[in-house]
């Protein structure tokens, strides 16, 4: 009896301190960029507000804006950095895509680091708030 009692502290003593030792060296991404609002109107361009809800600076000039999948050049609007906290609104002007009014596109914005966020979007469509003040 007393070798089953030592044997279950042992494993849930050795479980605990494994699991703590293995999340200590998990990734963790301290960026995190919300897209809260957009206005696809005009088939020709979409308007992003983009909000940095993370801790670090974003470096927005060297990410990749995708839409339907193919990458955008042309994004003005939003600073080369974005501070935590900080909403601006990016404007792409399309390229290289076709679409179509009333259907759901997906739209990406790819970091250098790697991280994704991304949204789906309605094209002719507006939704939030996308004004920036």
């Amino acid at each position: 009896m007393v070798v089953i009692v030592a044997s279950v502290l042992f494993y849930t003593y050795s479980t605990g301190v494994l699991g703590s030792l293995e999340g200590a060296n998990a990734p963790v991404t301290m960026d995190s960029l919300r897209i809260e609002a957009y206005n696809w109107e005009s088939l020709n361009s979409l308007v992003l507000n983009v909000r940095n809800t993370g801790v670090n600076v974003l470096t927005l000039n060297t990410a990749q804006w995708l839409v339907a999948g193919v990458l955008q050049t042309t994004v003005s609007g939003c600073s080369v950095t974005l501070a935590p906290g900080v909403l601006c609104a990016a404007t792409i002007t399309l390229s290289g895509v076709t679409v179509s009014s009333g259907i759901v596109y997906v739209v990406k914005i790819v970091l250098s680091d790697g991280s994704i966020f991304s949204t789906l979007a309605i094209a002719g469509q507006v939704t939030g708030e996308t004004g920036v003040s």
